[in-house]
């Protein structure tokens, strides 16, 4: 019987263990978070404290009514006025407004097909704070794997840039903006969501025609 009760012993131990390094961690981020938000001019990275990701399973690839992997149909049919443009590397955009945000899709190639692998949705927030916002992210998706701000010391104007790995290859980007001299002001935001496997690939590929075109 006494060899039974060791390991349960031993198992509550490292559990408390696990426990206090939780709460520590969780003292030293809110603290970071207050430290930034107080000193001006001050830019301070939070990766260091949101080591711990787990992203829920059905996590979303979807920003508004743009989904990635889609095709530009599914734009044109629930947005006709959507505007068209190419890129510098080739890609076609379409630029729409929807419900006071203007939101931004980029398409590529793939298979003969034009399929959404980057999409962008800039608005204002009003009503909520930005600890608010940004903490609904934070339960949907987990602790962010990138998080800076920086606060200008002249207007007070409050910088901030998120990231979550969403699902697999696809990052979702944060960008923030409130002043933080008046109260209540509303909060810009900027949120991205970024295949970045097929990013990097067609980044890659326009390098390679960049390369060939100057040994010509």
């Amino acid at each position: 019987m006494p060899a039974s009760k060791a390991p349960r012993r031993k198992s509550k131990s490292a559990t408390k263990s696990t426990l206090v390094v939780l709460c520590m961690l969780s003292f030293m981020a809110i603290g970071a978070v207050a430290v930034v938000k107080k000193a001006p001019n001050v830019e301070f990275s939070f990766s260091q404290f949101f080591s711990i990701y787990a992203p829920t399973e059905n996590a979303a690839i979807s920003l508004g009514e743009v989904t990635l992997g889609s095709t530009m149909s599914a734009i044109r049919n629930t947005q006709p006025g959507a505007t068209m443009g190419v890129t510098r590397s080739g890609d076609i955009t379409l630029a729409f407004t929807d419900k006071a945000s203007a939101f931004m899709v980029w398409y590529s190639e793939v298979d003969s097909r034009h399929v959404a692998y980057k999409a962008r949705q800039a608005h204002t927030v009003k009503g909520i704070s930005e600890d608010d916002y940004i903490g609904g992210l934070a339960l949907k998706y987990g602790a962010p794997s990138l998080a800076t701000c920086s606060r200008r010391v002249t207007d007070g104007i409050r910088d901030c840039h998120f990231s979550w790995w969403i699902k697999d290859d696809i990052r979702l980007d944060l960008t923030s903006r409130q002043r933080t001299k008046t109260r209540n002001s509303d909060l810009q935001v900027t949120l991205q969501i970024t295949d970045t496997r097929l990013d990097l690939k067609l980044q890659r590929k326009t390098a390679s025609k960049s390369a060939s075109v100057k040994m010509f």
